[in-house]
């Protein structure tokens, strides 16, 4: 029972659901051997081989004083403008509009009705 409370996180109680109800002996059943860990990775080590030969390779031109691979390139999403002081929120919203290149998108004079100041 001390591996079955370990499987489920300690205690005992309802909360560790079936795992409690194991013994020692089913638990081991669940645990591979050390034979059967050395079969996988051989697998998993033939089914990889390409993957791993780039690994080794890219180990090897690090040791050797190579180069790393070349960081990725981040694309700039433009340049930022300065766009000086506005007299009022409607016309700032036309030149932001302007040079992020939204103002054919925008409907103007529901912009207007948005921004004008109530009488």
């Amino acid at each position: 029972r001390v591996a079955a409370a370990a499987v489920t996180g300690g205690g005992g109680g309802e909360e560790g659901g079936e795992a409690s109800e194991l013994d020692d002996d089913e638990i081991g059943e669940y645990l591979r051997t050390p034979g059967e860990v050395a079969t996988r990775e051989a697998v998993w080590d033939r089914l990889n081989s390409d993957y791993l030969a780039k690994q080794a390779e890219k180990q090897r031109q690090l040791e050797l004083g190579g180069e790393a691979a070349p960081k990725r390139k981040y694309r700039k999403h433009g340049e930022e403008v300065v766009m000086g002081s506005s007299s009022s929120a409607l016309e700032a919203t036309t030149r932001m509009l302007k040079a992020r290149n939204l103002s054919n998108k925008v409907n103007h004079a529901v912009l207007q009705d948005l921004f004008r100041d109530p009488d």
